[in-house]
């Protein structure tokens, strides 16, 4: 079976081919390629996708993600870009989960899904991440003290993310509770998690 490009939609003429075993073993369709046009086409093309491409549809880097109650952790790349071990992915690492930017954007994760299937490569060495593509819902623009209840939730659960911080759950709160700005609770959460 074969497609079009699955990210132009066939502009740059490039066959995408069906990965069938990854396909059966997901119950979702998966496709091997690569799209044809130079990157900064591909991602003003994401950009449209996800809201008409107006300004500011998608967090813009360094963001924040943060899965309600269970964990948080920030993004360097573009969003086209992210990516997940198998594992944390199958675990749900995007669901319920939302981003926030240092513009006070938040947008939640209406779906993320593997770019490609599993290849064997990723089942053989699971600390290897693959691309994921997440789709956003729209654009809130939210106060600090929202973001900060938000990581409130994460921390005062004594779950394993906890036990994994460089500092004690209490001491990150009093340091996110001080923050006044996005760009300052993303550094913060930059500098104390993962």
């Amino acid at each position: 079976m074969e497609r079009s490009c699955g990210v132009c939609g066939g502009q740059c003429d490039q066959i995408w081919k069906r990965a069938v075993l990854d396909s059966q073993d997901e119950n979702e369709a998966h496709w091997i390629g690569a799209c044809g046009l130079p990157p900064a086409e591909q991602m003003e093309l994401l950009k449209s996708r996800y809201d008409g491409g107006s300004q500011n549809t998608i967090p813009e880097p360094p963001f924040l993600i943060i899965r309600k109650g269970k964990s948080f952790w920030v993004e360097s790349t573009e969003p086209s870009k992210c990516a997940a071990t198998l594992q944390a992915f199958r675990e749900g690492c995007f669901t319920e989960a939302c981003c926030y930017d240092r513009t006070g954007g938040l947008w939640s994760i209406a779906d993320a899904k593997l770019e490609q299937g599993p290849s064997i490569l990723y089942r053989i060495l699971p600390w290897r991440r693959i691309p994921v593509e997440l789709r956003f819902g729209p654009r809130k623009q939210v106060d600090v003290r929202e973001v900060v209840s938000r990581l409130t939730e994460v921390l005062q659960n004594d779950s394993e993310f906890c036990v994994s911080l460089r500092v004690p759950p209490a001491e990150l709160l009093l340091r996110f509770e001080s923050a006044r700005t996005p760009a300052e609770v993303i550094r913060i959460a930059s500098e104390h998690a993962g």
